[in-house]
């Protein structure tokens, strides 16, 4: 009777385990479908979408939805997926202003502070382009010298400095330029003149990004996007090995409004890839 006892309490146990894999499967497995329909709806938005920052930050974002335990199995480096995310966000809510006279800038709301260490691994991996500002805004960056010029030529026979105190200042005899004689007050000239200084150039960098031109913003967006676009498009193929690919057809169809094979998918994204990297067009700016 014991040993019947016994039997009867272990089979109660094991109803008990079995009942409790049972419920965990039931709730696990309406949220592993859930997951796999979001994540295919971000790769499907990143297929038809036009803007090419925002497909970085949809694939960036479709990157971070994937759980910690089965990010070991994808080639995708998180690192540069943080980097990535951070900078689309910066540059896709830019802070429109107004000089006096009317004409817009565009500064730049970093979401990281702006140092260094920050430049070198926000900035610097993809900044290969020159960018416009006005640099009448800056404030850090900016030194006023006097310089002294030549009456006959106007070039330029020394600056300096501006100086609170007066300073003695030792001309050429002979301006070098057109060889007339330096003796009079009334051979050379001088003017105040403000120079900018983009030393150490991180920090010239982050001041200037607050008051771009348009055009200099849009420089910098394409900048940045040539750089992104082949990384994130790699994502995708990584990403797309998460869901199932008969879900992610059927989702992309309805984005795209049309069917098509998941094969001829990935093959058109692949295509547009290699077109991103050659030239990036932006809708409005």
């Amino acid at each position: 009777m014991k040993r019947l006892g016994e039997m009867k309490v272990k089979s109660e146990k094991d109803e008990e385990a079995e009942f409790e894999a049972f419920v965990s499967s039931a709730i696990r497995k309406p949220k592993e479908g859930i997951y796999e329909h979001l994540l295919s709806q971000f790769l499907a938005s990143a297929v038809v979408v036009t803007d090419p920052l925002k497909r970085v930050k949809i694939l960036s974002e479709a990157a971070l939805m994937v759980p910690e335990v089965q990010r070991k199995g994808l080639g995708i480096d998180y690192e540069l997926v943080e980097v990535l995310n951070s900078v689309a966000n910066a540059l896709l809510v830019p802070v429109v202003k107004k000089l006096h006279n009317g004409i817009e800038y565009v500064s730049i709301p970093w979401g990281f502070e702006k140092n260094e260490e920050n430049f070198r691994k926000y900035i610097e991996p993809w900044l290969n382009c020159n960018f416009s500002y006005w640099p009448q805004l800056l404030r850090d960056h900016i030194e006023t010298w006097t310089v002294w010029f030549c009456y006959e030529c106007d070039s330029e026979l020394f600056r300096t400095k501006t100086l609170r105190r007066k300073l003695k200042v030792k001309l050429p005899k002979k301006c070098p330029e057109c060889g007339a004689k330096i003796e009079h007050y009334t051979d050379y000239y001088s003017r105040q003149i403000d120079v900018i200084v983009d030393d150490p150039f991180w920090s010239f960098f982050f001041e200037a990004s607050g008051c771009l031109t348009v055009n200099g913003y849009r420089d910098l967006r394409n900048a940045f996007a040539r750089w992104a676009i082949p990384k994130v498009q790699l994502f995708m193929a990584e990403l797309s090995r998460v869901v199932r690919p008969e879900l992610y057809s059927d989702i992309l169809a309805i984005y795209t409004k049309k069917k098509g094979s998941f094969r001829e998918k990935v093959k058109e994204i692949s295509e547009s890839a290699k077109q991103a990297a050659e030239t990036v067009e932006f809708e409005g700016w």
